[in-house]
């Protein structure tokens, strides 16, 4: 059985005088505010992006390139995607694009 805002002020010493959501959408903003920034961390940082460009440029396996920056493949091509800009699926050392293999699933 739920507790209203009062009773549960009661049993937990902690007194709202605002609607839960309301607190929490002020903390957001506040945070905001701040600076702080939302979201998942990145799993490659920007030196390690550019280190995978520059290894698939020098014509490194797309698996190679990911066991040695200790991630997945499909974070490899996410991260030439966006160095390249275009967005566009790169391929791997058996020239078989990422959307190609995904749509076998």
């Amino acid at each position: 059985m739920p507790l209203c805002a009062d009773c549960h002020g009661i049993v937990h010493g902690i007194f709202f005088t605002m609607h839960h959501p309301t607190l929490i959408r002020q903390g957001i903003e506040r945070a905001k505010a701040q600076g702080r920034k939302w979201g998942r961390r990145p799993k490659l940082s920007p030196e390690q992006q550019q280190h995978a460009v520059q290894m698939a440029e020098g014509k490194m396996p797309i698996t190679a390139i990911a066991k040695t920056l200790g991630c997945s493949r499909h974070t490899v091509y996410k991260a030439l995607a966006s160095a390249s800009g275009t967005g566009e699926t790169q391929q791997d050392e058996a020239g078989t694009s990422e959307s190609a293999l995904l749509s076998t699933f």
